[in-house]
């Protein structure tokens, strides 16, 4: 039986107020929040060109509010505060509403841990998911299960002996040293219900809890049945732990020249132009499961009458512009619009469904003009020459680092969509946490 409950209470943290009022039924929340690490508005624009021909980001569209946020950080060395941020601090942020240091998980600045929202959602006997196409031990994954006091404590390995400097504090994360372990290991003794992503190099180490079996053992003990590919959902265990790669899940898409960008280079008084190229198939997606394939498995795996938090993470766009690949991005964003039109068909036929999709940061590419080869001035960047499937050339441009091998994120906002939350015009990373906390705490 449903019935109208208003909620007239403001929510007040840097000018932000909100007014919610809302149908509530029995069932429910189902609440998502969706994270396209690096996907900030210019690979927004990027896959929005490239998939015109096929209705462009129409999911994306659908969501009923939008805003920018900023995102906020400090220094894991000095703590001053720093204006470009990593996926550690600002997924902890996300998770847990508490501006941090870079490369520090679930943590404040101080190095104590903090409530997250998935214990938030478990302490209200909601169902929990994550799901990611990285490894689950990866950055923007752990902030919502684990507290290490650097992103790499990944497995046990890691803290059984030093380094570096940096990463010898996850020695003092330890178990024997009455810490709470590596991120692997609360996985297995503090995670969610469901966990689907890749990583499988950090679970095949042995146990700090118990040094005589694997991490995987370890899960069977705790009742989790640990699964390589996606079947019929199961309920003989009280967990799934889903493992589908060594480390991070392959992308869908790749061009098909290698390297994906180069430098223009000057000859006989000319700009001799990096090749045009096209985005493929990976083939080394094969059978890996899609992001939306995995969503739909926590769907029908979840118990719908109790209500879910269930995080998402397109994880890749993020990692293949640091390889300045577009053809990768714009498939791993591709596969966060795919996922996003699943959710919103759930929604239209689940009242009590609240929708964010925001980015944890921003990163390098942006759109210019195509350049002559007789032009005076071009990029001193490297630039990508992508050929779309409707015939038109965009040119990208990645120019924040001279490293071969990676390019940075940088400090621009964020876009941020709510589908059934009402959002400000701007506003700050850290407060998309609130909002998300208080669907969880109003339902009865």
């Amino acid at each position: 039986m449903c019935f109208l409950r208003s909620i007239y209470n403001f929510l007040f943290f840097s000018g932000l107020s909100l007014l919610s009022c809302t149908l509530y039924s029995q069932e429910g929340p189902y609440i998502f929040l969706l994270i396209g690490d690096g996907m900030d508005d210019s690979q927004i624009a990027i896959a929005e060109y490239y998939y015109e021909e096929l209705g462009g980001l129409e999911s994306f569209a659908r969501m009923h509010d939008r805003s920018s946020a900023v995102i906020e950080g400090y220094d894991l060395g000095d703590g001053l505060r720093t204006y470009v941020s990593d996926s550690a601090n600002t997924a902890t942020t996300l998770a847990s509403g508490v501006v941090t240091r870079r490369r520090m998980i679930g943590r404040e600045p101080n190095n104590q841990d903090i409530e997250s929202l998935l214990a938030i959602a478990k302490s209200h006997q909601l169902g929990t998911a994550i799901i990611t196409t990285s490894s689950l031990t990866d950055a923007t994954p752990a902030a919502f299960y684990a507290h290490a006091y650097h992103r790499d404590c990944e497995g046990p390995d890691y803290l059984r002996y030093e380094l570096t400097e940096t990463t010898q504090p996850c020695v003092n994360d330890s178990i024997a040293r009455g810490g709470m372990g590596s991120i692997a290991e609360q996985a297995i003794l503090y995670g969610p219900d469901l966990l689907l992503g890749g990583g499988m190099e950090f679970f095949d180490q042995q146990s700090e809890t118990d040094p005589e079996i694997s991490l995987i053992e370890l899960a069977h003990q705790n009742d989790i049945d640990v699964i390589s590919n996606l079947g019929a959902p199961g309920h003989a265990y009280s967990r799934v732990l889903g493992i589908f790669a060594e480390e991070h899940l392959p992308v869908t898409m790749t061009s098909d020249i290698y390297p994906p960008a180069d430098f223009i280079r000057r000859q006989g008084g000319l700009n001799i132009l990096p090749e045009v190229y096209s985005c493929i198939d990976n083939p080394q997606f094969m059978e890996t499961p899609r992001l939306s394939e995995m969503t739909q498995y926590a769907l029908d795996y979840l118990d719908q009458s109790q209500g879910f938090l269930m995080m998402i993470e397109s994880a890749s766009i993020d990692k293949q512009a640091h390889d300045r690949n577009a053809c990768g991005s714009i498939g791993e964003l591709g596969q966060l619009e795919e996922t996003l039109a699943l959710i919103l068909d759930f929604a239209s036929t689940h009242e009590q469904t609240y929708i964010i999709v925001t980015a944890d940061h921003s990163h390098a590419a942006q759109v210019i003009p195509d350049i002559d080869s007789d032009a005076a001035f071009i990029s001193p960047g490297q630039i990508a020459r992508v050929r779309l499937p409707n015939d038109n050339l965009i040119t990208i441009n990645y120019a924040t680092s001279d490293e071969p091998e990676s390019e940075e994120h940088t400090g621009s906002m964020v876009p941020v969509f709510g589908y059934q939350i009402e959002l400000p015009a701007m506003m700050r990373q850290r407060d998309i946490f609130p909002l998300l906390k208080e669907i969880i705490i109003s339902h009865p």
